[in-house]
């Protein structure tokens, strides 16, 4: 039996494979117990608690009624609230140190809708033209403002639908900790939001190890992150099994 540098106690001469409470990988004869908890404080998690805002973003979906604003603090943390029809809701605090920078992008153009717009448009067109022409005024002029206001809905709901989405996952453990959501208007925040992001958790990244110790620190933020809210009890379990498998 013997101790290494973290604390860890291994028994047996091959490398170990992971046992902790609830969860265990290989066998029982090597393992290795891996501390979740401990009376002593993580130092680089005091060290690095948000203090001095250095960005602050407003991001503004109109059509959704959704503001998200968003607040990059000194050290490597990320705070997000969403106000839905002014309805403000409960800010919720990223570690960025254990955020994947490369995010899942994701684009939808509601086709149908504009497709449906320009046909509308041009029978409206059409029944325009008509109307200047034609003995039945008392049919082509109200035929051609209900096809112009049904062009106008479908434009509406062209717009509504087309959106671009922005997720960041978790380095080891995948869960879903930010996500951006832009309609028209507010594409081009969104491209200058994201780089800012991304710049952010490189930075943070450069801080943290990718050594066991590092795996154990990303696995306590899923813990804390499920007792703030941020993720629930099924996407926490299924990440820190993740981050588990990768104890070798």
């Amino acid at each position: 039996m013997s101790t290494d540098s973290t604390g860890s106690r291994v028994s047996g001469t091959r490398p170990p494979s992971l046992e902790t409470e609830g969860f265990q990988l290989g066998d029982d004869t090597f393992s290795e117990h891996i501390l979740l908890e401990s009376d002593t404080p993580d130092l680089h998690e005091i060290q690095h608690q948000p203090r001095t805002p250095q960005q602050h973003f407003h991001l503004m979906n109109r059509s959704h009624a959704l503001e998200t604003e968003l607040i990059l603090f000194e050290g490597g943390w990320l705070s997000i609230r969403q106000h839905r029809r002014r309805k403000p809701g409960e800010a919720k605090l990223i570690n960025l140190r254990f955020v994947d920078a490369d995010p899942e992008i994701t684009r939808y153009i509601s086709r149908r809708s504009l497709y449906a717009t320009c046909m509308f448009a041009s029978l409206g067109l059409a029944a325009g033209a008509l109307a200047y022409s034609s003995k039945f005024m008392t049919i082509t002029v109200p035929a051609t403002i209900l096809l112009l206001f049904a062009s106008g809905v479908m434009f509406a709901t062209c717009a509504y639908r087309t959106q671009k989405r922005v997720v960041f996952y978790t380095k080891t453990g995948r869960a879903q900790v930010i996500s951006l959501l832009a309609t028209l208007g507010s594409f081009k925040l969104l491209r200058t939001i994201v780089p800012q992001i991304r710049d952010a958790i490189i930075a943070a990244s450069r801080q943290e190890s990718a050594t066991h110790e590092g795996l154990r620190s990303e696995m306590r933020d899923h813990y804390r992150m499920r007792e703030s809210g941020i993720i629930d009890e099924s996407v926490c379990s299924t990440s820190t099994q993740k981050i588990l498998s990768e104890f070798k």
